[in-house]
């Protein structure tokens, strides 16, 4: 006999759960992106215990977030979630000296280009931020994509992007620098800088 649990949601029922506040929702959305999300979380974290803090921290935030929230990709959302949960822990854990370096190289090389959480000051200049950020994406051709989003949101290394794409490290790297002074000029023009 089938299960709820042997049953696969789309997302548009996933979200209509979250909005009818029924726990189902964070089992449908573990039991559909579950694996992908715990994949993701281990090239932040070799301890399976860290993993799964992050992920039940990434649940409750998808709970409370939805509604209002209503996602148009939901493993989006939820990777966009999963990371700066990633993130928080490894900046406490950064400062017990229990995260190798690095874990952070790649956030630290949008350091000076992004703005810092403190210098934005509401949650409408965060949504326009992402909006340019996308808009600076969407642009860009498929492979630079690939090589961006990669980096820096899936934190790939530089090996595996150049790997996966079949070109050299030294391509991957000039590439983006090249993205970054690209997104600096950017965002100076749109006066975030």
């Amino acid at each position: 006999m089938k299960t709820l649990m042997d049953t696969v949601l789309n997302d548009d029922d996933i979200i209509g759960l979250y909005f009818a506040r029924d726990e189902y929702a964070i089992q449908a959305t573990d039991h559909k992106y579950g694996e992908r999300l715990k994949h993701f979380l281990f090239r932040f974290f070799q301890q399976k215990e860290d993993r799964e803090e992050v992920l039940s921290d990434t649940y409750l935030d998808t709970w409370n977030a939805i509604p209002p929230e209503r996602p148009r990709i939901l493993y989006a959302f939820l990777m966009t979630l999963s990371r700066r949960r990633a993130i928080d822990r490894l900046r406490k854990m950064t400062a017990k000296s229990q995260v190798p370096e690095s874990a952070l190289l790649p956030i630290s090389e949008l350091e000076g280009i992004l703005p810092d959480e403190s210098d934005v000051e509401d949650l409408m200049l965060q949504k326009e931020l992402a909006r340019i950020l996308g808009q600076f994406v969407k642009k860009l051709p498929e492979r630079q994509q690939i090589i961006f989003l990669g980096r820096y949101f899936a934190f790939k290394t530089v090996r595996e992007i150049s790997r996966e794409l079949d070109v050299s490290t030294s391509t991957v790297e000039k590439t983006l620098k090249s993205l970054r002074e690209d997104l600096k000029r950017l965002l100076e023009k749109e006066g975030y800088l």
